[in-house]
């Protein structure tokens, strides 16, 4: 993630404009070719130019008609979402929400958008309530349960943020628009052939760094449509036995646990090359087994929409069972935080996981709205907002799967459900005499997640020493940029916390921003240690 300076704006918007408005480079290219041919002595060499432009015009012309429009119609199909929940179920699960709630006011501002409260009115936060916990939009009967009173129950949790805003609603409808993920349009920005070939040169150069660590590439089967194509998996000599999912995978040769790591949304496993290096240590019987899943709807390309939460279990465990590990720890990174949710409240996949590490996790409070606002509505401003705008929110691919796909009833995780103490987890859990070990690692300066109320929900309450405190109460206190008055704290040097409750560990990341702690070797040795149960490098 870019840092917030001017020359980083500058480089960013620059590549943003080039990407998102190929015409003008080829235009501005074109007329210096034809300014050239006229007043230099040597016009061949600017016609030969020119050429190779229209070529390139040509290529990104059957992009857009071949590629580009056909793959983007799908964005306008409407989301199939999960069946409803029972209604003691979302009651319980509202409750839960509240609860932690830091601030009325601010929680329904973000969720509607900046909105001014007084436009808030009774008739908005019905419509908004009918999406978070119902999964329908107003005025769609077809999509109502036989046999549920909606109406009485959201008029019922109308009443209940009421009362935690200390005030009546309005009557009515004011002018506030709330975000409702799976429901509102789906806007992708449009990016050129030749981001595509960017990334198809960064995939390759990704496949040659990994095949160099030791590890080995099971592909997707050959009939697996995906742009930019991928030689790896024309070429392969392993295929997955699951389906759609694509891994890498290094033996495991240690007498620690291996690890399964889910990446977020960005490019793939690039940014994690010196990471999954480092977890896998030496070669030998020091070596420690690692399982790298490749999640394509969002690595930048255009591909098929992403599993659904119980055929991306299946698949998994085919993965766990080829390679027959009992037991692994799991880590995850932002969005594969999502995935990993699923893992562990997987009944037959729970107690194969001893060990849990989430990095910069967006599964924690996702009902607050700082992920959602923060990744697909916010206006941006500085460098890392740019970076995050144009090359994730706004990619097709992942805002698909953002929009249509992602189900934060589905997604999101407690802090009893992280260490293992649920009644769900309890008859497959059995056998486990002890909870979960479970590492939180959070950024202090995140762009995405509010990792100061995340810490201060984890560490449940203790106030001591905690460096999320420094924060105070106002972590969603301005709605254009929730970080913007952060006070850095606690130098350079990562802290560890641990929850005398929960007994969740959390590594605090200072002056880093959303997945950052990747680019430092010191804060990545904090987190390869995690995965090993340690807390000190060694």
């Amino acid at each position: 993630m870019l840092n917030r300076t001017l020359h980083e704006w500058a480089f960013i918007r620059t590549w943003v404009v080039l990407m998102q408005y190929p015409i003008v480079p080829y235009i501005s290219i074109l007329i210096a070719c034809y300014l050239g041919a006229n007043h230099s002595r040597n016009p061949a060499r600017w016609t030969t130019t020119a050429q190779v432009i229209v070529g390139m015009m040509a290529i990104e012309l059957l992009y857009i008609v071949f590629i580009w429009v056909p793959y983007t119609r799908r964005l306008k199909e409407p989301a199939a979402h999960p069946p409803p929940s029972s209604p003691t179920e979302r009651r319980a699960l509202f409750e839960r929400c509240m609860g932690t709630v830091p601030n009325y006011e601010n929680y329904l501002r973000m969720w509607f958008l900046g909105a001014e409260p007084s436009e808030i009115r009774h008739d908005n936060l019905r419509e908004f309530l009918l999406w978070a916990f119902f999964d329908v939009e107003e005025g769609s009967d077809d999509k109502y349960m036989p046999g549920e009173d909606y109406d009485t129950e959201v008029d019922e949790y109308v009443a209940y943020i009421e009362k935690g805003l200390g005030r009546t609603l309005e009557p009515g409808r004011g002018r506030a628009k709330c975000l409702r993920l799976t429901i509102d349009s789906v806007e992708p920005a449009f990016r050129t052939v030749w981001w595509y070939a960017t990334m198809a040169l960064l995939d390759h150069a990704t496949h040659v760094l990994l095949l160099l660590n030791g590890f080995e590439y099971y592909a997707q089967p050959r009939q697996k449509v995906i742009f930019p194509p991928r030689l790896q998996q024309m070429f392969a000599s392993r295929r997955t036995e699951a389906g759609n999912l694509s891994y890498w995978h290094r033996p495991h040769r240690s007498e620690g646990l291996p690890v399964v790591f889910i990446h977020g949304i960005g490019i793939g496993l690039w940014p994690y090359i010196s990471f999954l290096a480092e977890i896998g240590g030496g070669k030998g019987k020091a070596q420690t087994g690692v399982i790298a899943l490749e999640i394509l709807p969002v690595c930048f390309r255009l591909t098929e929409p992403p599993l659904g939460k119980e055929a991306f279990l299946e698949q998994f465990k085919k993965v766990l069972d080829r390679h027959m590990w009992d037991e692994f720890a799991l880590v995850s990174h932002s969005y594969g935080s999502i995935l990993s949710t699923h893992a562990m409240r997987c009944p037959e996949l729970q107690v194969r996981i001893p060990r849990v590490v989430l990095i910069d996790p967006v599964s924690i409070l996702l009902h607050l709205p700082d992920v959602a606002y923060n990744f697909t509505r916010r206006r941006p401003t500085t460098a890392n907002e740019w970076q995050l705008w144009y090359f994730a929110s706004t990619d097709p691919g992942v805002a698909h799967c953002l929009g249509r796909y992602f189900f934060w009833r589905e997604n999101a995780i407690w802090a009893d459900e992280l260490v293992g103490r649920t009644a769900r987890s309890g008859h497959a859990g059995q056998g486990r005499k002890q909870a979960r070990q479970v590492t939180v690692c959070l950024s202090e300066l995140d762009l995405i997640v509010d990792s100061h109320a995340v810490a201060r929900y984890l560490a449940e309450g203790e106030r001591a020493d905690h460096p999320a405190w420094l924060q105070g109460e106002h972590g969603q206190s301005n709605v254009a940029s929730p970080k913007a008055g952060l006070v850095p704290g606690w130098g350079e040097e990562c802290k560890h916390h641990r929850s005398a409750g929960s007994g969740i560990n959390i590594l605090w990341f200072p002056n880093k921003d959303h997945a950052q702690v990747f680019d430092a070797p010191r804060a990545r040795a904090r987190i390869v240690a995690a995965t090993r149960g340690e807390y000190e490098v060694r």
